[in-house]
């Protein structure tokens, strides 16, 4: 077995509604309007601003877990990996740089034109695929699957993640980092509404089965890019679907 060093977890209590003890809720219907940090358009603003949105080195979590996963002998180079909302493509690109076969997944086209003219600086080649992370699924099954601060609102985060064993080999893994709900206090970038952040709880619940060998929440500090600047309380996770 793998074992994978750093603390196992750190335990979390989800919020609860309050009960309505004998008495029904009144029934609510309302019309929802997407957000407007759900829909390509906000993205590819976003990305088409000069320069990387949220910088071109890898995220030091991701890279470290890669890097132990290909020293212990758990993937094999090259390995299927699938950089799932890959943004501009920073994380895909380090993967390919490793030696391995890479899949950008973003809706946002401009984000994987930018990791296109990423993955050419680096004189590596990297497959992208605008698609919706809730419904893409690769040719073959993958190594790995990377989620890096992909914050998808509640219903379609746990679709991705309980589609894992579709997207993954037997036995195959999950690196993902979110922003914590805790982070919310600090007040300064990530996602605004806590809906879109986690906890340990929330995760552990989304995932089907298979090990969860880290999912840890840490605080640390970031230095990427336009946004991504200063402390940010963080949930680490490296999960492994179910072998044969």
């Amino acid at each position: 077995p793998v074992r994978i060093p750093g603390p196992s977890h750190v335990g979390a209590t989800l919020s609860r509604s309050r009960a309505w003890g004998h008495r029904e809720p009144p029934e609510v219907t309302m019309k929802r309007t997407p957000r407007a940090t759900s829909q390509p358009a906000f993205w590819d603003a976003r990305y088409q601003l000069e320069g990387y949105a949220f910088g071109e080195q890898p995220d030091p979590f991701v890279a470290a877990r890669l890097s132990f996963l290909e020293g212990a002998g758990a993937i094999s180079v090259p390995a299927r990996i699938a950089d799932l909302g890959a943004g501009e493509g920073r994380v895909a690109v380090h993967a390919a740089e490793r030696g391995h076969h890479v899949t950008a997944v973003d809706f946002a086209g401009a984000g994987l034109a930018m990791a296109r003219s990423l993955a050419t600086k680096r004189s590596v080649c990297i497959d992208v695929a605008e698609e919706n992370l809730t419904t893409w699924l690769p040719r073959e099954p993958l190594d790995v699957a990377i989620l890096l601060l992909v914050h998808l609102l509640p219903e379609a985060r746990g679709r991705v993640l309980a589609n894992m064993p579709a997207l993954l080999r037997p036995g195959g893994w999950l690196i993902a980092r979110w922003f914590h709900e805790a982070h919310a206090a600090r007040g300064t970038f990530g996602p605004s509404k806590r809906d879109r952040l986690v906890t340990a709880q929330t995760i552990r619940d989304a995932l089907p089965g298979g090990t969860l060998h880290q999912c840890a929440r840490r605080s640390v500090l970031m230095a990427s890019g336009r946004y991504l600047h200063g402390e940010a309380d963080v949930l680490d996770v490296v999960w492994q679907a179910p072998a044969p």
